[in-house]
């Protein structure tokens, strides 16, 4: 531990932005092998897929397009999520960076501790789901509806979701904060949506009256830095970074052969 990290603090933007901007940090960190903590929002309501899901098995299409929302497949698995009004982080990093083992559970469970330090920053009791109960073995289309091992749960509440992908030793994690969720949306919007789904999952305002996003971001980096014993400087991408956003964008995340079909035009690692 003890490795000086890039934090980058983004607004609220597209869903297509987001994550091509996340993969463009993966694709190029091994040239200065700094790790990252990224910090966004999303400027509209879109939905990511996870990497293996099929679009017809879990939209419903007509009501997709009727609210006007965007689909982005995200390049980890899992199911999909609604993002809006939630802060979203992701991580880039090598296992040397912060002496992670080799086990990508035992990595999940090192790298979420920060998030529950996070919640207990602000006055909660979070708890690994299993912890509480006993996960959920049913993959379900929408995240936040079933629990994994090392999911985050609040008075018996999934609250938020992660994700992980591996390249070697590189790992890239990132995840949702939900501020609020919208469930009228969530059940037209997705197929097959359990009828007690708010008893699975809310947002930060079912726990907390008071939400101010500039203070929840920056205690989110607190803690980050204070689970971690690491040092922070805010940083911004740098040229080639956002040549490689750019060049994500216009071959991968904007396109429905990629967001519908999972197919690639181009390798675009450098």
């Amino acid at each position: 531990m003890g490795r000086i990290w890039r934090v980058i603090l983004d607004g609220n933007l597209s869903g297509y932005y987001n994550m091509a901007c996340d993969e463009a940090l993966l694709n190029l960190y091994s040239q200065k092998r700094i790790p990252v903590l990224r910090i966004y929002g999303w400027s509209q309501p879109s939905v990511s897929l996870g990497y293996f899901q099929r679009v017809e098995e879990v939209l419903n299409l007509r009501e997709i397009e009727k609210e006007n929302i965007s689909i982005v497949r995200r390049i980890t698995g899992g199911g999909a999520i609604l993002h809006h009004q939630e802060i979203t982080y992701s991580l880039i990093l090598s296992r040397e960076d912060l002496s992670l083992p080799f086990s990508v559970k035992q990595s999940y469970s090192i790298l979420t501790s920060f998030i529950v330090e996070f919640y207990r920053s602000i006055g909660l009791k979070p708890s690994f789901a299993y912890q509480v109960s006993s996960p959920t073995k049913k993959f379900d289309n929408f995240c936040f509806s079933s629990w994994e091992y090392f999911d985050i749960v609040i008075k018996g509440k999934k609250i938020g979701g992660n994700a992980q992908k591996r390249r070697k030793d590189l790992i890239f994690q990132h995840g949702s904060i939900p501020l609020k969720v919208n469930f009228p949306l969530i059940k037209r919007l997705f197929k097959n949506i359990p009828q007690d789904i708010q008893e699975k999952t809310q947002g930060l305002s079912y726990f907390l009256h008071h939400l101010n996003i500039f203070e929840l971001r920056e205690k989110l980096i607190s803690s980050f830095k204070n689970t971690f014993k690491i040092t922070l400087y805010r940083d911004k991408l740098s040229t080639q970074e956002e040549e490689e956003v750019e060049a994500l964008l216009n071959l991968k995340y904007t396109c429905e052969s990629w967001n519908f079909n999972r197919n690639e035009k181009t390798s675009l690692v450098k």
